[in-house]
């Protein structure tokens, strides 16, 4: 049951840092996308794929490298964006 949980959780986080990857694709701006976010998300989902690995729970570990794969693609599209600065106006 705690397998399950931990899928949905996951596929959550990854359905928001999909849809991010794809705005920026199309628009090619990050006016309105939290680096922050992004950043801190980074971590949590590095330790959840730590976590799946530890546990020996290939499901965990493997929707967890997705989502850590993703963060770090939504990641080099924000840098790669036009409007990326690293301090605010």
């Amino acid at each position: 049951m705690d397998t399950l949980v931990a899928i949905f959780a996951n596929s959550l986080v990854s359905s928001l840092l999909l849809f991010q990857s794809i705005r920026l694709l199309r628009k090619r701006k990050a006016r309105y996308l939290s680096v922050s976010l992004l950043l801190l998300m980074l971590p949590a989902t590095l330790c959840w794929t730590v976590f799946g690995w530890l546990e020996s729970k290939q499901v965990m570990f493997a929707c967890g490298m997705a989502t850590f794969l993703l963060n770090i693609v939504t990641l080099m599209l924000y840098v790669s964006s036009k409007n990326f600065r690293i301090l605010p106006k």
